[in-house]
């Protein structure tokens, strides 16, 4: 397993226990931990078309606050020279000041607000050796859970 998550992570969802997910765009392998949308061939069912929408929805806020962030502390724009415990460092300190900011009402300038992709390496070589049929299986669990509760 790629992630190991403490069982008090999970969350309920229509009968299921489901771990803490990253959200993809179509672009992405199905996993269990990586949630993308159905394939839009002209032929989604009615949940289906739901699923992808609230989908779409939260990535739309992600981004969002990737974009306001980046746009508030401008190191996160560049690479950061440094060791990765300290980059770790660098943006969980830009995370809090960010939350704190927003709290406080602190004005923000949205014409900071990079308009460039948030991540597009999410899935690195350490993906290259998964199975991915026997993956994407409980994937496709996964996102069902999610069409069953969205319905």
């Amino acid at each position: 397993m790629l992630f190991e998550q403490e069982e008090e992570w999970k969350q309920l969802l229509a009968g299921r226990k489901i771990s803490p997910l990253i959200i993809g765009d179509a672009a992405y392998p199905l996993l269990p931990w990586l949630l993308k949308p159905f394939s839009d061939n002209g032929h989604l069912s009615p949940d289906q078309a739901r699923f992808n929408y609230r989908l779409s929805r939260a990535r739309m806020v992600v981004e969002c606050f990737f974009g306001r962030l980046k746009g508030r502390w401008r190191i996160l724009l560049t690479k950061i020279d440094a060791d990765l415990t300290k980059v770790v460092d660098v943006v969980l300190a830009c995370c809090v000041l960010h939350n704190f900011c927003e709290v406080m009402s602190q004005e923000f300038d949205p014409s900071l607000t990079e308009q460039s992709a948030v991540v597009t390496d999410l899935v690195d070589e350490s993906c290259e050796d998964l199975n991915y049929n026997v993956v994407a299986q409980s994937g496709q669990e996964v996102r069902n859970t999610f069409v069953s509760y969205f319905g």
